[in-house]
């Protein structure tokens, strides 16, 4: 199911679209910020930046049109940004640490994003005519290491080529035109084969989303319930609502049940929620109102809004 994006702030939650863009703040502290994709537990965040507090809303905002502007997240449907502040510049990047590693298993990397963005001087006269020079040929040295040492049965390497031939970073630098989601397919299965459970999460996902790789939801199921199997929370999520769904399985709530269960001991937010619904609900397990409020509690602490709304209802009713 996909929900709008949001920007969630800590202490402070506020509305996007109230953000005043351009109009930063005295930076009297340091904030960090991260934004997460939760289909494929992909976490990205910044450096330590100088900003006022008043500035979350609005760096939120900035960081996420960074990152579609880059391509990294191009769809956002599934993308939520958070922003830690505080004066002291070594809280603020411990902070910011731990909840970029609360995601376990999450492929996370750190970005050169600036901010205040930088101001452009206003253009001047044109310069004078030059003689084409001949841009320099990519680096693809690192792209092929890594291509070797998966061929070698290094299971990171096999995760980290693949997602280059997903994205198109075969170089120095990110070229769409350089996608080759068929490579990227057969190298998220090798690490899975090799023990990588984030591979067998991220070959489901390609098996699902159609484009250039059919859809195919019996290959995804196979390779969610691998993915569980090696503990990737996502994998064992998406495996619940498969059998709660009957995509790519029969329906099976009690199975569905086992499986959101898992994911919610491994911190899956998305999935409490869910086990809360299902318990609350009495779908493939009995009844438990205390339970359910439990596991909704779990959930919305770990970020999921449906839950937080949901607690509220069940907590009232």
């Amino acid at each position: 199911m996909r929900y709008p994006i949001k920007a969630i702030l800590i202490s402070v939650v506020a509305a996007l679209t109230l953000a005043l863009p351009g109009l930063a703040q005295a930076a009297d502290g340091y904030m960090g910020c991260y934004a997460h994709r939760s289909d494929t537990n992909r976490v990205l965040w910044t450096s330590r930046l100088s900003a006022g507090e008043g500035d979350k809303a609005t760096v939120a905002a900035a960081f996420l049109r960074y990152l579609q502007g880059k391509n990294l997240m191009p769809d956002q449907s599934l993308v939520t940004a958070y922003c830690v502040w505080n004066r002291d510049a070594a809280t603020s990047d411990s902070e910011l640490q731990r909840r970029v590693k609360a995601f376990p298993n999450s492929n996370n990397m750190g970005l050169s994003f600036d901010w205040p963005p930088e101001v452009k001087a206003a253009p001047g006269p044109a310069p004078a005519a030059v003689s084409p020079v001949a841009s320099a040929a990519p680096d693809t040295s690192e792209t092929e290491g890594l291509k070797a040492a998966c061929l070698a049965g290094d299971a990171k390497s096999c995760m980290g080529y693949a997602y280059r031939m997903e994205v198109g970073y075969y170089g120095n630098t990110q070229d769409a035109s350089m996608k080759n989601p068929w490579e990227a397919v057969a190298y998220y299965r090798d690490a899975c084969r090799l023990g990588e459970g984030v591979g067998c999460r991220n070959f489901a996902l390609m098996k699902t989303r159609g484009g250039v790789v059919p859809i195919n939801y019996d290959d995804a199921f196979v390779f969610y319930d691998k993915g569980c199997n090696l503990n990737d929370p996502f994998s064992c999520f998406a495996l619940g609502a498969a059998y709660a769904t009957g995509q790519g399985t029969s329906v099976d709530n009690e199975k569905a049940v086992v499986a959101y269960r898992k994911a919610c001991d491994l911190n899956e937010g998305g999935a409490c929620n869910n086990l809360a619904w299902m318990t609350e609900t009495g779908a493939g397990t009995a009844k438990d109102k205390t339970l359910s409020l439990n596991l909704y509690t779990k959930a919305c602490d770990l970020g999921d809004a449906n839950a937080c709304a949901n607690f509220k209802r069940l907590k009232t009713s």
